[in-house]
């Protein structure tokens, strides 16, 4: 019996100890939410070696670090971090949110196993911020661009930059693509190759313009955010100053008081002493 209690409170105690260090995993996430665009949309909560059944997304859900994201055939979702970026899955894809090497939600990474995904990432505001798309066969990573990244059945990748530039890197090398330029990798041992982007690949952006047309209506105003938020910050650092150069003007002008009537006391001093000098001596000079 006394076996049997002990047995239930191991597992009480672990059940908590697991569910505290989901909650502080998911609180690390910052405010992800996974909308649904067209067709059939699944997430499930994974943590350590736990995760949870597949669950149908209907609008808008919020999801957490270590998530994973599935699109089946003809279905489309968005994935929204924040303010700094959103992620557009086509169909037949499968995504997993990465936890960050820093811990910090300015730090994004994601997983894309198999399928495409649109990037639109900003870097822009008070923070700079990064973002990196893991692959079976590299890792994309930027600081402000938008670009797209499908991986193939066979794990041979594409990286297509619209905006900006993207670093693809894998064991075998790191190479910098630019806006209007495609890179291929075969494998993780082999090196990127650069190319221009092809009309073909082109035209596969305007099978996403009402997409994009929208990002980039979210991308000026999220910019103009940014840049009010550094003209007020550099507006309190030109006060700061101000305050600063007056307190010590201030400051200086007390100092200066101070001194003048220090001075002021002991030329006063002095004068009493000459008076009671004088006064001595005219005491001696009538006796």
């Amino acid at each position: 019996m006394k076996k049997t209690y002990k047995f239930i409170s191991y597992i009480l105690i672990f059940t908590t100890l697991v569910t505290t260090l989901f909650s502080l995993e998911s609180s690390a996430g910052g405010n992800l939410r996974l909308r649904r665009i067209k067709g059939e949309v699944y997430y499930k909560n994974t943590f350590l070696i736990f995760s949870s059944d597949w669950k149908k997304v209907e609008g808008v859900t919020n999801i957490q670090v270590g998530d994973l994201i599935k699109t089946t055939g003809d279905s489309k979702a968005e994935l929204i971090f924040s303010e700094n970026a959103r992620v557009l899955l086509k169909s037949s894809s499968k995504l997993k949110i990465i936890k960050n090497k820093s811990g910090e939600v300015t730090y994004k990474k994601v997983k894309l196993s198999v399928g495409e995904i649109i990037v639109k990432f900003i870097n822009e505001g008070i923070k700079k911020k990064e973002f990196e798309v893991e692959t079976p066969s590299a890792v994309a990573g930027v600081r402000g661009t938008l670009f797209s990244v499908k991986v193939g059945e066979d794990k041979q990748i594409k990286v297509a930059v619209r905006e900006g530039r993207v670093e693809v890197a894998n064991s075998a090398g790191k190479v910098m693509v630019g806006a209007g330029e495609l890179a291929q990798v075969k494998n993780k041992k082999v090196k990127a190759k650069v190319d221009k982007l092809n009309l073909k690949e082109q035209s596969k952006w305007n099978e996403e313009k009402e997409w994009l047309k929208d990002i980039d209506k979210w991308s000026k105003e999220i910019k103009a955010k940014h840049q009010k938020e550094i003209k007020e910050k550099a507006k309190d650092r030109v006060k700061d100053n101000r305050n600063y150069e007056k307190n010590s003007k201030n400051q200086s002008n007390n100092k200066e008081k101070d001194k003048s009537n220090k001075d002021k006391g002991k030329e006063k001093d002095r004068n009493r002493g000459r008076s009671r000098n004088k006064s001595k001596n005219k005491g001696k000079k009538n006796k």
